[in-house]
Formats: structure tokens, sequence, C-alpha cells
């Protein structure tokens, strides 16, 4: 789904073809991108652990379960609502 995302705004701004943006020289040195990259999804990893750690279950951020359609509800809790 990202990657269509990706196609489609390198079409919508006239990036070129969009197989060919990602050879192009960026404003941003990969090494700094690369940094950035590796602190974010250090501290996104560091609390989906701690989640899992407080309530055995995988989510994200606060969210735990992470489960937006509602698709792992149990039929036992929906009777004892």
């Amino acid at each position: 789904m990202m990657a269509v995302a990706g196609i489609i705004f390198t079409d919508l701004f006239g990036l070129g073809p969009w197989w060919t943006v990602g050879a192009q020289p960026t404003a941003i040195p990969l090494n700094i991108l690369v940094a950035i990259e590796v602190v974010v999804m250090g501290l996104l990893e560091a609390k989906r652990i701690e989640g899992f750690k407080k309530t055995g279950k995988s989510g994200v951020l606060s969210s735990y379960p992470f489960d937006p359609m509602g698709m792992c509800k149990d039929a036992e809790t929906e009777k004892k609502m």
C-alpha cells in the first residue's frame, strides 16, 4: 500500500517515472536518513515491547491489541458487555 502511495505521489508532483525517482540524489544525505530511521524505529519498537510486557498482546503505541476494525472481538467479551 505504501508503494502505491509513493507511485501516485511521484506522478502527481511530476517527479518523473516512479521507477527512476529513487536513483536521483536527495536533499538529505543517506547516512542522516538511516540515522533518523534507526532512532524512530527504535523508539516505536521499544514502545511496542513495553506494551507487550504489560498486556501480552502486540499493538501500536497505546493501542493494545492493535485492532482498528474490531476483528479480534471475543464472543465471551461481548457477552459480558
